[in-house]
């Protein structure tokens, strides 16, 4: 018969490996826990700074913008139109902040150096947008004029009556949202990825391809059984939502 100090140092025994295994197991858990909210902490602070410059950046060309428009050489719409388009275009030239500078009529014309005749945009919806009284963002897309990446810009001109007649509207290098994912990292190869919510469409990538071929990751997604699961985590990210999730 085992005596009763071996059962009890094998109780001890028994205990203390329970206690290990259960201490072990929250220990892992915690460790998840904080490692998952220090990422979550991580990528929402990346948001942020991704967020803060876009939003310089944006506010920085409309300043550019609303400052041409109350030019009163150009805001005056009895000056020629087309005198006014070739200011444009020498202060378009002279700062390479800019790949065009153009002001439309009302009609949404405007007179193109480049091919040397009126192009209409008046389906364009930073033409709509701005005819209307609205500043707008427009892209990025592929400039087949200039065979680069474009971002348009627009804002009304109003007029000495107080009324819009013409509408300006820049195009910039469209490659600035994906020098922004470039400089960001995410551990050691991860970045990020820069999506317009309105068309699902990736402005902003370090692929730069993707941004040319107008990707759309919840399509490309759900088509694909394989990648159900990181489907249903870009919707929620298009409905809006933030959080943190792991994809393998």
């Amino acid at each position: 018969m085992k005596s009763i100090r071996s059962i009890i140092v094998t109780c001890i025994v028994l205990l203390t490996l329970v206690v290990s295994a259960v201490f072990f197991s929250l220990s892992n858990r915690f460790a998840h826990y904080t490692l998952e909210k220090s990422l979550e902490s991580t990528l929402g602070n990346l948001a942020d700074t991704v967020a803060a410059e876009i939003t310089e950046q944006n506010e920085k060309q409309f300043k550019a913008l609303r400052a041409i428009a109350a030019l009163p050489y150009i805001k005056d719409s009895s000056n020629d139109f087309f005198e006014r388009q070739k200011n444009l275009d020498e202060v378009a030239h002279a700062d390479p902040t800019f790949i065009g500078l153009s002001i439309t009529d009302a009609e949404g014309n405007s007179f193109k150096e480049e091919v040397n005749r009126m192009i209409n945009f008046s389906e364009r919806p930073y033409f709509k947008a701005a005819i209307k009284g609205q500043e707008y963002i427009y892209g990025p897309l592929f400039n087949k004029i200039t065979n680069a990446l474009a971002l348009f810009y627009s804002v009304p001109v109003v007029n000495e009556k107080g009324k819009i007649e013409n509408i300006l509207f820049s195009a910039v290098n469209g490659d600035i949202l994906c020098n922004t994912c470039k400089r960001i990292k995410v551990g050691k190869d991860g970045y990020p990825i820069i999506v317009d919510r309105a068309t699902g469409c990736t402005i902003g990538d370090v692929e730069i391809k993707n941004v040319v071929n107008m990707q759309k990751m919840q399509e490309a997604a759900s088509e694909d059984p394989a990648m159900a699961e990181f489907a249903e985590h870009i919707n929620k990210v298009y409905a809006g939502e933030s959080g943190f999730a792991v994809y393998n």
